[in-house]
Formats: C-alpha cells, structure tokens, sequence
C-alpha cells in the first residue's frame, strides 16, 4: 500500500511540475515581425533590426527566440518583451555565401521550452558575391594607309587609320596634311607644292597612345 501511494505522489508530482510551467494556455495572437535592411551581400558582416509586437502577452513567456537562417554559425538571438507586448534585437553575424542570391528565413518564436504561443517569419535576402572578372587587352596599335603614293598638286590624296588592341574610346590627331582635313579615323591631304610629304596620326585611349606615319 505504501509503495503504491508513494508512486501516485511521484506521477502527480511530474505532472505539476509539466502543466505548471504552461500557465494559461491561450495562444499569443497577431505576432508581427520587421527586420532591415531586408538584403545584403554574401560574406559581409551586417547587424539586422528586428523587432515586432505580440497582442496578447502570456504570463509565462517574457522573451522572444529570432533565428536568421541568413547567418552563419550562431545564428539565434534572445530579446525581452516589454509589458505591452512589444520587443526588438539588433542581431549582429556573416552571411551565407551562396552561389546564387538565396531567400533565407528570419523567424521569432515567443513561448517557453514547454510551449510556442506564437511564431513570425519574413524573408531576408542574401545576394551572391559577383565573380571576379579579369578582361586582358592587347597593347594599342595604329596603321596607316594611303589610297596613293603618288600625286600632283593640290589633288586630294586619303588616308586611313585602323587601329587595334587597347581599351576605352579612340582618339585620332593628325599632321601634316597641308591644306587637307581629317574626320576621326580618315583624313585627306592636299598640298600645293611638290615634294615628299609625310603624314602622321596618333591614336589615344586610356590605355595610352600609338602612331603611325607613311
């Protein structure tokens, strides 16, 4: 007899010491759930603001639980909830660092060990890193053609210039035309007297500056 009454004291007492901590089991309604910013870059360090408001505070649960998947390692947080139901964190970690911007869970649990009363989630964005991108270029060249070798005065002679490698927007000055005139990559030349003429052009970009003379 005293072995049984000493095992129905032991079950009533494990059953008190589960049902008490529940208090009043009336679920916690209209949860919400901010966070900023609401994106960031893979691999940076950044601290989310999160905050939110319960409706209905219980008398059993004082803290709110924030797990932000976006967050490697330790990625949950612990915060109080004020008398009117409100509560905010400042959680600070790294990202992730996917392949792909990835969508990941920020999440605030409010309840005890025993019991959830309430629960909300948004979406934090996790942007992937670019790759690096390398571009090699070709050293800056210019050549220049004439459409003859030979005139007689003051007939108009053109010329060419094709240029190559380099980076940037190209520029063409030119010299020694006489009383002829350019436009960019060609240019005609016109000379009243007779003689061996030389023309010159000079391309520049930001890469630097080549010539070329015939």
């Amino acid at each position: 007899m005293k072995k049984k009454l000493f095992s129905l004291i032991i079950t009533i007492a494990m059953l008190v010491s589960l049902l008490a901590p529940m208090g009043n089991l009336v679920q916690a309604s209209g949860m919400t759930l901010q966070i900023s910013p609401s994106s960031g870059t893979a691999g940076d360090s950044v601290t989310i603001q999160v905050s939110g408001h319960i409706s209905q505070v219980n008398e059993f649960a004082d803290t709110v639980t924030i797990t932000i998947g976006a967050f490697k390692g330790n990625n949950q947080f612990s915060t109080s909830v004020d008398n009117n139901g409100y509560y905010s964190c400042s959680c600070t970690g790294t990202l992730q660092s996917p392949s792909t911007t990835t969508d990941y869970t920020v999440s605030a649990v409010y309840g005890t060990q025993y019991h959830t009363y309430a629960s909300a989630s948004q979406t934090f964005t996790v942007n992937a890193t670019p790759a690096l991108s390398i571009k090699f270029t070709s050293a800056l060249s210019v050549s220049l053609s004439a459409s003859t070798t030979s005139a007689v005065t003051n007939q108009p002679v053109t010329f060419t210039a094709s240029a190559s490698g380099g980076s940037g927007t190209k520029t063409y000055s030119w010299s020694g035309l006489g009383s002829g005139s350019a436009n960019g990559s060609s240019a005609t030349g016109k000379w009243s007297s007779s003689g061996s003429k030389t023309v010159t052009v000079t391309v520049t970009d930001s890469s630097g500056s080549a010539s070329a003379t015939i």
